[in-house]
C-alpha cells in the first residue's frame, strides 16, 4: 500500500510506515517493527506514541516487553470522517469572519503600494485575480504582449477563455511578431492591435482599476510580477495606453 494514502490523512511518513508494517505482520515488538518498516529504531518509541495519540495503534505487555499491534483499519476512515467535521467547522468560521476580511482587504486595497511576486505561480495568483475582480463592463489594458511558447501560452489561452465568459473588455496592443498567438485567443470581448516590426517591449503591461501590472523575466527565465496599486499610476498608464492606440 503507499504511505501516500495515509500521509494525505495527515500521517507522516514514518507513522504511516510503521502502521502499515504493524497492520501486515500483526503484534510486533519494537526490533521488527524496525526492520519491516525501515524506521531507525531509535526513532519507533516516538512514533509508536504518536500513532497511539491518534488511535491507529495499542500495545499489551508481556511481562516487561511491549508488543505493539495495528488498531482496526476503519480507525482510518473514523480520521477521514474526523477531518471533515473539522473542515466543516473550520468552514464555517472563516464564512463568518469573511465580510470582515473583505473589509480589511478593501482598507488595504485603496492605499498605494507594490508588490513583487516571482515565478509562475506568482503570475497566475496575479492574473487569478484579474478574473475574480473584473465583470461585464470593465476593461483590461494589455501593451507588449510577446511571443509565447510552453505553460504561459497554456496559461493564457484559459485566461482569454475565462475572460470571454466572465464578458469584461480586452484591449490589447500585441507585438508584431505574436499575431498567431492573438488569433487564438481573439474572442468578441477582445480588441487587438499590432505594434510595428521591430518595435519590442521589454516587458508586458496590464492596468485596470486602480492596478498596474508590469510583467518581466530575468536572464535565467524567473518570471517576475510587479504589482503597482495606484490610482495615479494607473491613470498615468492608461492615457499612455491610449495615446499608442490611437497611433497603430
Amino acid at each position: 500500500m503507499d504511505t501516500k494514502i495515509l500521509e494525505n490523512l495527515g500521517l507522516t511518513r514514518g507513522e504511516s510506515k510503521v502502521y502499515l508494517a504493524l497492520l501486515e505482520h500483526g503484534i510486533l515488538t519494537t526490533g521488527p517493527i524496525a526492520k519491516y518498516s525501515g524506521i531507525t529504531h531509535s526513532k519507533i518509541y516516538k512514533i509508536l506514541d504518536k500513532l497511539s495519540a491518534k488511535g491507529l495503534a495499542s500495545y499489551i505487555l508481556k511481562g516487561k516487553t511491549k508488543y505493539f499491534n495495528a488498531s482496526n483499519p476503519n480507525k482510518v476512515l473514523k480520521l477521514i470522517n474526523d477531518k471533515k467535521e473539522e473542515l466543516l467547522k473550520k468552514e464555517k468560521e472563516f464564512k463568518q469572519n469573511l465580510p470582515f476580511l473583505k473589509e480589511i482587504s478593501q482598507k488595504s486595497k485603496s492605499e498605494s503600494k507594490v508588490e513583487v511576486f516571482e515565478g509562475f505561480q506568482g503570475l497566475k495568483t496575479v492574473f487569478g485575480e484579474i478574473l475574480d475582480t473584473l465583470k461585464k463592463g470593465d476593461t483590461l489594458y494589455t501593451l507588449g504582449v510577446p511571443k509565447s511558447t510552453g505553460q504561459l501560452q497554456t496559461y493564457f489561452y484559459h485566461f482569454f477563455k475565462e475572460q470571454a465568459k466572465k464578458g469584461f473588455e480586452i484591449n490589447a496592443m500585441f507585438n508584431n511578431d505574436a499575431r498567431e498567438i492573438a488569433k487564438e485567443r481573439s474572442n468578441k470581448y477582445t480588441s487587438f492591435k499590432f505594434m510595428e516590426k521591430g518595435a519590442i517591449t521589454p516587458t508586458i503591461i496590464n492596468i485596470y482599476k486602480n492596478k498596474t501590472i508590469i510583467n518581466t523575466r530575468s536572464e535565467r527565465e524567473q518570471f517576475f510580477t510587479i504589482v503597482i496599486t495606484s490610482k495615479e499610476t494607473a491613470d498615468s498608464y492608461k492615457k499612455y495606453f491610449e495615446m499608442l492606440w490611437k497611433t497603430v
